[in-house]
């Protein structure tokens, strides 16, 4: 038996090849990306609250988030990952782009569920750059990564963020691997 997948949408012409005993079984998949379900309930919470004009507590009170905001940039910090990675050439964008989320992740301090967003993309981040870049980083170019890390990493996030009610933007998610990178979460080399 054989099994092909069609992904909806794409007419990519008739059907099989075959002169007989033609057997497939053919599954359909929505090549369209999807929001995430966890992060669409957290952006109804969100609206509940600003329309009841609910605030948290002032504090970091997910202990995930305090994790990442706690950690200290260690002794080489971001210049140096960047400058170890073979990109020193992005310092002064990410520098300004970790400053930039920096601020936004103060500015969603009183909401509890903003900060279970930012939980959700910075682990989201962590996650799929060492599945995906740190396996390759290796056999990798250095004019290479930045580009690979955006379509593999950042992109798909991006895809998941659905109606993104806290106006993330891509410099905001590129302020995220710059902020994890600074905390020495991800390494840009081996």
């Amino acid at each position: 038996m054989t099994v092909s997948i069609k992904i909806k949408g794409n007419n990519s012409g008739g059907g099989p090849i075959a002169a007989r005993d033609n057997n497939i079984t053919t599954y359909e998949v929505d090549g369209t990306p999807h929001e995430s379900l966890y992060l669409r309930k957290l952006y109804e919470l969100l609206k509940t609250e600003k329309d009841k004009g609910v605030v948290g507590c002032g504090t970091w009170s997910d202990e995930s988030l305090e994790e990442y905001v706690t950690r200290d940039d260690v002794v080489i910090g971001l210049a140096g990952k960047l400058e170890s990675g073979g990109i020193s050439d992005q310092l002064e964008s990410a520098e300004r782009a970790k400053e930039r989320y920096w601020k936004k992740l103060q500015k969603h301090q009183l909401s509890d569920t903003a900060q279970k967003v930012h939980v959700y993309l910075l682990s989201a981040i962590e996650s799929k750059f060492h599945a995906v870049f740190t396996p390759k980083v290796d056999k990798m170019a250095d004019h290479e990564k930045l580009h690979f890390v955006k379509i593999h990493v950042i992109d798909p996030i991006k895809n998941e963020l659905g109606l993104n009610d806290l106006d993330f933007t891509d410099r905001d998610l590129d302020g995220m691997l710059y902020f994890l990178t600074g905390k020495c979460l991800l390494k840009w080399s081996k």
